[in-house]
């Protein structure tokens, strides 16, 4: 089996927990820096810091 997945967008930084995430948008957020969003692991709305541009690409052949 072979499939391309890919990781492609903006690397956020919640600043209350830390944790990191991909915001998979297709608009340029790199002059913004800070951003209101919720987070999976505070459970509720928090700014995140735009750290930049992820783009990752996996192929996997098997």
């Amino acid at each position: 089996m072979s499939y391309n997945s890919s990781a492609k967008g903006w690397v956020l930084r919640c600043s209350t927990c830390n944790n990191i995430w991909i915001l998979e948008v297709s608009f340029d957020i790199r002059n913004i820096k800070m951003l209101y969003h919720f987070c999976s692991k505070c459970r509720r709305n928090t700014f995140h810091e735009v750290l930049g541009r992820a783009e990752e690409s996996v192929v996997k052949d098997e």
